[in-house]
């Protein structure tokens, strides 16, 4: 089922703010980086965020209702989520139990460089699964890991490389 942004109100999230606990959050200018895990009990509700960001699934099986996104995802799994995208999204678990582990990567939507936003669609989320994409994924978890003296450019290096990788792959997924 195709999400709507027209249908009932629902929430908003400002910019850096996803449901799961935060373990690790760094912030470089108005980019938000945050490794996250799923809240195991909670049902998320439809919602919406105010910037545009990435989830990169780095544990479990992670399925959202955002437009453009496949039905049955597959792991890594890289997801651009342009500003306002409503969904439900949510870590498919046992028994009740939703465990999952993800990687956020958001832009306010102020910050100066984010003219990528306009062309990558107003309301369909993509599925990056290209090998380049998840490299960029994965050395973004990194830094946030690692974090040193150089992380912050080593980020705005690495966030820019992603958002043209973003930018340049076309969403061919479609739940119409």
């Amino acid at each position: 089922m195709r999400e709507s942004r027209d249908a009932l109100p629902h929430p908003v999230l400002a910019s850096g703010v996803f449901f799961g606990r935060p373990t690790v959050e760094r912030r470089v200018g108005a980019t938000v980086l945050s490794l996250r895990q799923a809240d195991p009990y909670r049902i998320i509700e439809r919602h919406s965020h105010e910037d545009a960001h990435f989830v990169f699934v780095l544990d479990g099986r992670y399925v959202s209702s955002a437009r453009g996104m496949p039905l049955s995802p597959t792991r890594p799994l890289l997801v651009y989520n342009p500003p306002g995208t409503t969904h439900r999204d949510h870590f498919a678990g046992n028994r009740g139990v939703h465990s999952g582990a993800f990687f956020t990567l958001s832009v306010a939507p102020t910050h100066g460089s984010n003219t990528w936003e306009r062309t990558l669609g107003e309301d369909h989320a993509r599925a990056l699964l290209h090998p380049a994409a998840i490299g960029l994924a994965h050395a973004l978890v990194r830094e946030c890991e690692t974090w040193d003296d150089v992380s912050g450019l080593a980020v705005e290096e690495i966030s820019q490389a992603l958002q043209e990788h973003a930018e340049a792959v076309p969403n061919t997924v479609d739940r119409s």
